[in-house]
């Protein structure tokens, strides 16, 4: 979550004044304190655990609502957050794109080809190859 945290340009300015001491609080005797590092971090940390956990149930929601089982949500949904995590889209971006392709007539289908499909952590290509296959007559 650390990494996470770090890719948000707000997040990681605020920890590098922290980490420089240069990030104050008012705190409840009214007097300024320096903020710590860690302390930036663990509340960056919450902030993006309750923002990952509202994105899961939105995505859910939507891959439900297109087509997949349950079980079939939740383990796409996993896939792509261990994408997110090594650097990709967010889950709900990947969704939101994907609901936009208008060129994809049974999207169902393509999220069960990339399931299917062994992991592949450099994520994009695998989206890549499948659409290639999709167009070249593959399984769909």
């Amino acid at each position: 979550m650390r990494r996470l945290l770090m890719r948000e340009p707000a997040w990681r300015t605020r920890v590098e004044r922290a980490g420089a001491g240069d990030w104050y609080v008012k705190g409840e005797d009214g007097q300024q304190r320096v903020v710590t590092e860690d302390e930036v971090i663990a509340d960056g940390i919450a902030v993006m655990t309750a923002k990952v956990e509202q994105e899961r149930e939105l995505t859910l929601a939507k891959l439900r609502t297109n087509g997949l089982a349950d079980g079939e949500a939740e383990a796409m949904y996993r896939r792509w957050l261990a994408e997110y995590l090594e650097g990709g889209q967010s889950p709900a971006t990947v969704v939101r794109n994907d609901l936009a392709d208008k060129s994809v007539r049974n999207i169902a289908a393509v999220w069960r080809a990339r399931l299917a499909a062994p992991y592949n952590p450099g994520h994009g290509t695998q989206a890549q190859v499948i659409v290639e296959a999709g167009a070249a007559g593959g399984p769909r």
